[in-house]
Order: structure tokens, then sequence, then C-alpha cells
């Protein structure tokens, strides 16, 4: 159960977890988005025969940014190929006293039938120092390292694709969406220790890293996000 002070939010049992093969987890199936308090909540998991695990999380704020979104801002043209690249330019609210650490992705939508499948859109490298690309989460991470004075302003990533008259120009996705969450500080250090993590394994010159826990049992991490999706095309 997850609860805030004294008041259950949200309660399952075994029966309601289903497990999903292609990312190998189990998950809770949600009627509705959950709409949590801001603020610090505690997760309780029983299980017979075992001690509970209890976590602590903070709920964080809806994120809160401004955005524009040029097509064909430039193009790249090789000897084999020309690219064009779609640049979303952000503003992401750096809150005074507090360490925000966003999650950014820029997704591509297929229709199949009735159902839009969403992808993470390719979009190269980036210079800016403020983008850290995290694999554990396919996600950009911008960490404003509790810097009040940190400006996260004129954020660009961009989806780059084909030119539509080069011999491999494809028509465009029928949707590209913009995914910003606003994390638990605590669940952007959690990514990049499973990054740091794997990165070390087979490298016999890695110091050793382990992955960050915050539960009682020493196993295992608690998250909490808040999530805004922007359809941009």
């Amino acid at each position: 159960m997850i609860r805030s002070g004294n008041v259950t939010l949200l309660e399952w049992l075994a029966s309601d977890v289903e497990y999903v093969e292609d990312q190998k987890m189990l998950v809770v199936v949600l009627d509705a988005p959950l709409d949590l308090p801001v603020g610090p909540l505690e997760l309780t998991v029983s299980a017979p025969g075992w001690d509970d695990l209890t976590a602590t999380a903070v709920q964080p704020p809806g994120p809160q940014l401004d955005w524009d979104f040029e097509i064909g801002a430039d193009t790249i043209l090789d000897d084999w190929s020309f690219y064009v690249n779609d640049v979303v330019t952000m503003d992401l609210l750096n809150r005074e006293g507090e360490r925000d650490v966003y999650s950014v992705r820029l997704e591509e939508g297929y229709v199949v039938e009735q159902d839009t499948f969403w992808n993470q859109a390719w979009g190269g490298d980036f210079e800016d120092p403020r983008l850290n690309y995290n694999w554990s989460c396919s996600c950009w991470l911008v960490d404003d390292q509790n810097v009040d004075e940190q400006s996260l302003n004129d954020v660009q990533i961009r989806r780059q694709r084909w030119g539509e008259d080069t011999y491999y120009g494809y028509s465009d996705p029928v949707a590209v969406r913009l995914v910003v969450d606003l994390l638990d500080p605590s669940l952007g250090d959690f990514y990049n220790a499973v990054q740091t993590h794997e990165d070390a394994q087979g490298n016999p010159f890695a110091n050793p890293s382990g992955i960050m826990s915050n539960t009682s049992t020493g196993y295992g991490h608690f998250g909490l996000a808040a999530r805004k999706a922007i359809l941009l095309q």
C-alpha cells in the first residue's frame, strides 16, 4: 500500500499484480492515472513469511515549463544522406530551495489500427552539458544540482529524420510528443546508479559500483515522478 500520513492512497492484493513479459516486471494495473498528493509518501509491501518492506519517497508537483517546437530547424548533408532536425526548446522551472531533476523524452507515435505506439525519437548527441542521457530510463536527465542560480532555460533536444528528397525518405510519423517528468531527486540518483553499475560490468579497470536502494530491506527503490505529455505534431 501507499499512504500519506494516516490516509491510504493505494492498496492492492497479489491478484491485482500482473507480470509484463517484455519488461520483466510486475505491475499494478490501474483503472485511472494516479493523482497523488505532493509531499512524502510511504510504501509498505507485506508478504507471508517475510518482514514488511517499507520505503519513503517525495511526490513532486507537476512539471512547469515553456516550450517551442521548430520543424525543420536545420539540415545536415553528408556523403550518403540528407537529414532534417526538428528542435524543441524548453525553459524548465528551477524552484527556489528545491533540487529539481527532470527527465525529458521526445517521442514519435505510430498508429496501428486503433492504437498509438510511442517510440523514442532519434536525435543524436547534444553538446549542452546540462543534458545527460541515461539509457536505464531511456531519457535525458536535467539536474539543477540544488543550485537555485542554475539556469534551466533554452534546453534543446531534437528529432533527426531523413529528408524527403533522399533515397531513404519516408512520411513523418503521425504524431510527435514531448514527455517531461519532474522526479523525486532520489529517483534521478537511482537511474544514475543503475547506469554507472551496468557500465562497470566487464571492465577490469572500473571501480566497484553498487545500486542505491531506499527500502528497509536494502533491495529495490521506491521512486515517484509527476508527468506532463505535450502533443507537438
